[in-house]
Order: C-alpha cells, then structure tokens, then sequence
C-alpha cells in the first residue's frame, strides 16, 4: 500500500518518522542513536535536495548538537532550518529561532541569541506550544549570557512553571535543571 503512494507521500512520511524517532531517543538519553538516525536524514536530504527534509533533520540534528554541547554545529543546523522553514512560511521556523537562541546564549554570544529570539517573537504562535517554554529558557539563558544571573535564573524558573502548565514534564525539567546548573538551589 505504501508503495501505491508513491514517492511524494512516502518521502515526506518517512522523514516525519525519522525525525520523531530522532527527538524520541534524544530525550530517552540515547544521544549517538539519535545523531545517527538525524544526521544521515540530513545528510540524505542534503543529496536529494529535498527542502522539506533539510528543514527537519536540521532541526533534529541541531538538538543533537545542542545536547552533545557541539554549540556552534547547533546553531549552523538552527539557522538553516530556520530558513527553510522560513522560505516555507513554516512554523517550524519558530522552533528553530529558539534552537539557535539556547545554542548562541549557552555559548555566551548574546547579540545572536537576542537576535533569534527578536525572530521568535515576531513568528506567530502555534498550537504546539513546546517553543514558548524553551524561549523563556533561551531568554534565562541569554539573560546569564550578560551576566545577570539573578534574572536567568528567576526566566528559567518562568520557564519551568510555563511547562508545567502546558502539562510539558520533560520540558520542565529541562528548565529546573537550568534552573539548578546556574546556581539556584530552590527548585
């Protein structure tokens, strides 16, 4: 039946699997399989000049990066997902302004994660609302960035308690855990 579809359904499919699959190990912990799985999507795509699928694996490969601690690899995949996604009048393209900001402010280059979340913001809202939480992260993040640590802390705690709301558990843990690494001891 799949074959029936042919390869202008089957391609889009299959990529929206890979790419789930990729974030599902990422955040189950299994970072090489998740990097396999999202790199050679890319890579793939990259050879197929399937914009659609360069969008999304450099999205997914650009998580990867950002939780291997590979800052700038994260934020190249970022800003080339955002623009695709942009030239698609995408959503997709608020997910990766907020990539590029948590990737830029982690490695301490605020006037580029200032400028992604300029761009977030003008994005309009989804329904799919991971994005705001992890922008108030990258605003915590931005915030220690320039050395104000107190208000990092106080958005990254916003952060938390804004994915809590949503019912979005690991992304709060993923803001207490900011929370914590930044020097507040009162989860």
């Amino acid at each position: 039946a799949r074959q029936a579809l042919g390869p202008d359904v089957q391609a889009p499919a299959t990529a929206v699997y890979l790419v789930s699959r990729s974030q599902s190990l990422l955040e189950y912990g299994r970072l090489e399989d998740a990097g396999r799985i999202s790199r050679r999507g890319y890579d793939f795509c990259l050879r197929a000049n399937f914009r659609d699928g360069i969008a999304w694996f450099a999205f997914a490969h650009g998580m990867v990066e950002l939780y291997t601690g590979r800052l700038e690899r994260a934020m190249r995949l970022a800003r080339e997902s955002a623009v695709v996604f942009g030239e698609r009048a995408h959503a997709g393209a608020r997910w990766a302004f907020v990539l590029l900001a948590l990737a830029a402010a982690q490695r301490g280059d605020v006037l580029v994660a200032e400028a992604a979340l300029a761009d977030f913001d003008v994005e309009p809202p989804t329904p799919i609302r991971v994005s705001d939480c992890e922008a108030d992260r990258a605003r915590g993040w931005t915030a220690v960035a320039r050395g104000e640590w107190v208000e990092g802390r106080a958005l990254m705690r916003s952060a938390a308690d804004r994915a809590r709301a949503d019912g979005l558990v690991l992304f709060e843990a993923h803001a207490l855990f900011d929370h914590i690494r930044t020097g507040s001891f009162d989860p």
